[in-house]
């Protein structure tokens, strides 16, 4: 009878942990529309004077294989999708599909971009929230491929955004 009861207790233990662990990788908590906070964001607070951010929303979106993130900064618009299947890195660069993982509750992206044919990773690390209507959004962006690869070419950037309403 000890045993079962140990036992018992053990699950017991247990199961919070796996509710934990499940609560913690829900993405549905990143989906939506997202604004900006200008005055609170290090992009918007170190843009060029000469072309200051009037207005950067976030539509993030999901289907049962990929996330989509598709951001808007002033006129400008650009569009990314993520497997929410495992897949290698190699695969996703040559495919021009971004990579994410879990890190916990942070939702850790790694998108393939050029900048004056320099191939970079751009590296963001969103988490949401407790009462779900604030993204924080850390941003870094390395060097892939050479003598640099691995090299940090930027601080991190933290930008807030605001949950918008449906």
């Amino acid at each position: 009878m000890t045993r079962i009861a140990l036992a018992l207790f053990a699950c017991l233990l247990g199961l919070p942990a796996v509710a934990f662990a499940q609560q913690t990788r829900d993405v549905s908590r990143f989906l939506g529309s997202w604004q900006m906070d200008l005055s609170r964001s290090d992009t918007a607070l170190t843009a060029d004077p000469d072309n200051p951010l009037q207005k950067v929303v976030v539509d993030v979106s999901k289907t049962n294989a990929q996330l989509y993130i598709h951001t808007v900064r002033n006129q400008d618009d650009a569009f990314m999708r993520y497997s929410l299947e495992p897949i290698s890195p190699t695969d996703s660069f040559e495919t021009r599909m971004g990579r994410l993982e879990w890190t916990g509750a942070v939702l850790v992206t790694y998108t393939p971009v050029h900048i004056n044919s320099m191939a970079l990773v751009v590296l963001e690390k969103r988490t949401v929230s407790a009462d779900s209507t604030e993204m924080t959004v850390e941003t870094m962006v390395t060097v892939q491929h050479g003598y640099e690869a691995g090299n940090n070419y930027s601080s991190p950037i933290k930008d807030i955004y605001t949950r918008q309403s449906p």
